[in-house]
């Protein structure tokens, strides 16, 4: 059995259960970890308390890879305006880059 590795670190639970969802869409089973930290704010500090995706070993590369276009293209440039989900074509108010309704991104993955 191989073993697991944390890939990623995410700043709220809400972005890695998506995470980990976009992963297994993509055919890689992930795990969070650290999630009851954050009750716990007061007493650890907010990078250890974050929750982190854990993969399994032989799945790191490629999670790597999709997460890092993830964080690239949720945290740069200017806010996008308003827009239509093309998935289940709920109207999306303009910054946010993941569809309220079905918790698809804007862009789909590469």
């Amino acid at each position: 059995m191989a073993e697991v590795v944390e890939v990623y670190s995410a700043p709220t639970e809400a972005e890695a259960h998506l995470l980990v969802q976009r992963l297994a869409d993509h055919g890689i089973a992930a795990r969070i970890v650290g999630e009851i930290l954050r009750t716990a704010m007061g007493e650890i500090p907010a990078f250890h308390a974050s929750p982190r995706i854990w993969v399994s070993e032989d799945d790191a590369e490629r999670a790597r890879c999709l997460l890092h276009g993830w964080d690239r293209k949720s945290r740069s440039g200017p806010r996008s305006p308003a827009w239509e989900c093309p998935i289940c074509t709920a109207h999306v108010d303009e910054g946010f880059q993941i569809c309220w309704s079905c918790q698809r991104g804007r862009e789909e993955w590469e």
